[in-house]
């Protein structure tokens, strides 16, 4: 054991090994600053071991550590780590310049066998709960996930047990290590709430909860609790797309897969400052497009930095309500029509044909169009009306399709720009009925002026 390691277990803190990179690899919260698992310790690398708090943004080695955190001197720091302290100085001769590490993914161990064993059980019992509870089905329909998405992700609901908002079972029975409180073991708490797991290859590698409202204490307010023994590792929904949106939970992660999954992928990273894993990472350094849609808040401001520096392909691209999409949906945000406006478009023509369902048969809405003449819907109406009134147009060219508006009519008019914003990229008729529309550029002179056959 590293001395990193021992002050870190002296100091309660709990390091847990997450991979084997770099001879091993270490995490736990930060003695400075706090937080989960922002401290990263590799105990072989190096004399004695090297750090890196991605927090604090700070780094060094064993010495460096104990003169920070321990308030050793210099040579009292080399003494400890066994460094030969013949004509060492009392202090460095010369500060040098810290330089951030650069990124290196990290690559998560899979759970022990019989951990996954009982949460693979825990899962199956929590899903078929969830499916007999209308209340919580229709809880998650609100974010956006309805119960097919449920199904394909094995979502699921603790509901507690014996009257208790939470269920109790011995660490051993799941391949834990045993912990003890004034000497007696404790047990393993799973609290009620939606059940989010992660799953790889058929195996639970992770389970998730969102603990209900009424749960929460002053003492313990974390709405969402991971399981111990569970992995670190980042979900994506599918690994074979070219475009991912990148959001911060889970559910949302799932709310996106459910709108666009036949487009691109989604990815979970459980907060603003945490990075993909290895296999994120792979993935998403071969594709074409990372819609950045952490939450819309300075901290998702500030982690998009990151992101552009090490993934070129990266568009912020954050809801246009609330601050997740969870809460855009309930605000009643289309997801599907939001995240193909963000994409280039490629995916976005490809995209178009299910915007409004199922268009049903291509014979079926040629036959339509030969007897029918499509009715303008009234949506399309009131948008048509705002560009005959305002000084706006659409222009679409090699460039995607971008709404062009008199900058000193939008600045005196926010709040009607917003809403002609809105309706023409994230309605999905209006938007269908643009890039139908035969005209590169549309105004208000030609708005109505097409005999789109796709709008029905």
């Amino acid at each position: 054991m590293s001395v990193i390691l021992d002050d870190l277990n002296a100091r309660g803190l709990g390091p847990v090994r997450v991979s084997g990179t770099h001879g091993g690899e270490y995490h736990s919260p930060c003695p400075q600053c706090g937080g989960r698992d922002r401290f990263h310790v590799w105990p072989d690398q190096g004399e004695a071991g090297t750090w890196w708090c991605r927090g604090c943004d700070r780094g060094g080695d064993a010495i460096q550590y104990l003169v920070e955190f321990c308030g050793r001197t210099f040579k009292e720091a080399a003494a400890a780590t066994g460094r030969d302290l013949d004509n060492l100085p009392l202090s460095p001769s010369t500060p040098r310049q810290r330089r951030k590490p650069p990124f290196v993914p990290t690559r998560y161990l899979p759970p022990e066998a019989k951990w996954q064993e009982k949460a693979g059980a825990f899962v199956d019992w929590a899903h078929g709960q969830l499916l007999e509870c209308p209340e919580q089905l229709a809880y998650l329909a609100g974010r956006g996930i309805p119960e097919a998405a449920a199904v394909r992700y094995r979502i699921g609901y603790n509901p507690g047990e014996n009257g208790k908002p939470a269920i109790f079972r011995a660490r051993s029975a799941w391949g834990l290590p045993d912990e003890r409180k004034d000497g007696r073991p404790r047990p393993l708490w799973i609290p009620r709430g939606i059940v989010i797991p992660l799953v790889v290859g058929g195996a639970v590698h992770r389970i998730r909860i969102r603990r209900e409202k009424a749960d929460l204490t002053p003492e313990f307010n974390l709405p969402y609790f991971m399981l111990p023994g569970s992995s670190a590792a980042t979900l994506v929904t599918g690994d074979d797309a070219r475009a991912f949106v990148v959001v911060e939970a889970e559910l949302d992660a799932v709310a996106c897969a459910a709108a666009v999954g036949d487009i691109c992928s989604a990815a979970a990273l459980g907060s603003s400052s945490t990075k993909p894993d290895e296999a994120a990472a792979a993935v998403m350094d071969k594709s074409l497009c990372i819609l950045n849609a952490l939450d819309f808040d300075d901290a998702g401001r500030k982690a998009c930095a990151w992101w552009r520096q090490e993934f070129p392909r990266v568009k912020r691209w954050p809801v246009p309500e609330g601050k997740d999409p969870g809460e855009a949906v309930a605000a009643g945000v289309n997801l599907r029509a939001w995240i193909l406006a963000g994409l280039p478009p490629v995916f976005r023509m490809a995209g178009l044909p299910v915007l409004d369902g199922d268009p049903g048969e291509a014979g079926d809405r040629e036959e339509a169009a030969v007897e029918d003449t499509p009715e303008i819907p009234e949506n399309v109406r009131q948008v048509a009306g705002w560009f005959g009134q305002y000084p706006l147009r659409i222009v679409k060219d090699g460039r995607g399709v971008r709404l062009q508006e008199d900058r000193a009519w939008a600045a005196s008019n926010p709040e009607i720009s917003r809403r002609v914003n809105l309706a023409v990229f994230l309605d999905p008729v209006v938007f269908d009925y643009v890039m139908n529309h035969p005209a590169r550029v549309v105004d208000g002179n030609n708005f109505l002026n097409c005999n789109c056959e796709a709008i029905q």
